[in-house]
């Protein structure tokens, strides 16, 4: 039987992909990022995190929230008590003035001879335009005492380009779309740019499908060699079934796909995992990495695996279909005068930039700006990542130990726990490639 069943759904992976799906035909349109993608309308959204350039983009509520938490942060910055706690130093606006619906507080501290500073930013969209009483905070990000002038004007820059934006809105300007807003932005510069947003079937709680969007700053095996070096089939022999898996193209970006069936923790039956991802271009914000990635069995603890799939594999992979289709670069009008609209077009390609001198540090700190070009590691997670003099070097990603059955059959031995300030350490020059530097 479960012969039968492997070899019926290995036939309508070869036809599923001109085939129209009539399970999940209602579908709902989110911008994600500088992405358009179609969910079933009934799914609901259980989370969005993101992270734009300087950092994740909180929003929030009503004139009076806005005005208490910028005075509970201004209070909490001028009453720190820590010898190495970051203190007040002063605001870039007025507390009192004609700028009320707007304010950066800065702050630093004395951390072992260097002294960083951090950044507390708000907005306030303002009573009588689409969104008036929408605020925006950026959260506090490490900054080199050097880069402070600077970093204020990132900010500033941020802070006059965000506004409100509700989930049913399409942008037709070029910029980052987030939950509940938008930053005007061609994407034409490297910098940060992350979304995670997950959901689940209303109907079906177990099904949980995640849309992961991020701009990658170093290379990544992709998914189909990912599977080959972790050896599923062979370290767990007959209990998983390949459904999908290959190369596949979608809209015009070259990706990979798996998908597979698992044994459930509870014994029970079968959960599934099906997932499309593309690699993308290092340092490219118009080029992402971007993964979808769709589970089953799910339980009320939030434990992957757990439980028996409450849809069927070939149900499971018509939703797979009916979302992975859809993903598409969201068009933009470049010139809002002619109202024509065009892809986001692709940045560029650098020009390459001159060595600085051997005496740089080799050993810098995120915020800090790169001082050669060429290859850093870092030291918190191990990544190694190429980077060009003067542009500021990037947050650590930091892990735990991965626990549960369905991580332990792909291998994974530990997850994303956190980011925040790091170090980077010098790796070497580019490789040479046709007679030059990489």
């Amino acid at each position: 039987m479960l012969r039968m069943l492997a070899l019926i759904l290995l036939a309508l992976s070869t036809s599923v992909h001109a085939t129209e799906t009539k399970m999940f035909e209602k579908m709902k349109t989110y911008c994600i990022g500088r992405y358009l993608v179609d969910v079933p309308v009934e799914a609901e959204m259980l989370g969005w995190r993101n992270s734009y350039a300087l950092g994740a983009i909180g929003v929030g509520f009503g004139v009076p929230k806005f005005r208490e938490l910028v005075k509970e942060t201004l209070e909490k910055r001028k009453n720190q008590q820590g010898k190495r706690s970051f203190k007040f130093v002063r605001t870039e606006y007025p507390e009192e003035g004609d700028r009320q619906d707007r304010q950066i507080i800065i702050s630093q501290a004395d951390l072992y001879g260097s002294k960083p500073y951090e950044i507390d930013a708000f907005t306030l969209n303002p009573r009588g335009i689409p969104g008036g009483g929408y605020f925006f905070y950026l959260f506090s990000k490490v900054i080199n005492e050097k880069n402070l002038d600077e970093m204020i004007e990132r900010y500033k820059t941020v802070l006059s380009n965000v506004r409100y934006r509700p989930d049913s809105e399409i942008p037709k300007e070029p910029g980052f779309c987030f939950k509940d807003g938008f930053v005007a932005n061609d994407g034409k510069n490297s910098q940060t740019e992350e979304n995670r947003v997950r959901f689940r079937l209303k109907n079906n709680p177990d099904v949980i499908f995640l849309i992961y969007i991020d701009v990658p700053f170093v290379e990544s095996p992709s998914i189909l060699e990912r599977k080959k070096e972790a050896k599923l089939e062979e370290r767990f022999p007959g209990k998983i079934k390949t459904i999908l898996s290959g190369k596949r193209e979608i809209n015009g970006m070259p990706g990979e796909e798996v998908a597979a069936t698992f044994p459930a923790e509870d014994k029970t039956g079968s959960v599934h995992d099906f997932v499309w991802e593309t690699l993308g271009e290092l340092d490219n914000p118009l080029k992402p990495y971007i993964r979808i990635d769709i589970e089953s069995g799910y339980d009320a603890t939030g434990m992957g695996g757990a439980t028996a799939s409450s849809l069927e594999a070939k149900d499971m992979l018509k939703l797979y279909e009916s979302i992975v289709k859809t993903i598409r670069i969201r068009p933009v009008t470049e010139n809002p005068s002619d109202g024509k609209t065009q892809p986001q077009s692709s940045p560029p390609a650098p020009k390459p930039e001159a060595q600085a001198p051997q005496a740089s540090p080799l050993r810098l700190a995120t915020g800090e700006p790169c001082t050669r070009t060429g290859m850093w590691r870092c030291v918190e997670d191990g990544k190694v990542v190429t980077y060009h003099e003067g542009r500021f070097m990037p947050t650590a990603y930091f892990f735990k130990p991965a626990t549960g059955w369905l991580n332990r059959l792909k291998g994974v031995k530990s997850v994303f726990s956190h980011q925040g300030p790091g170090h980077w350490e010098w790796v070497g020059e580019l490789p040479e490639v046709d007679g030059e530097k990489g």
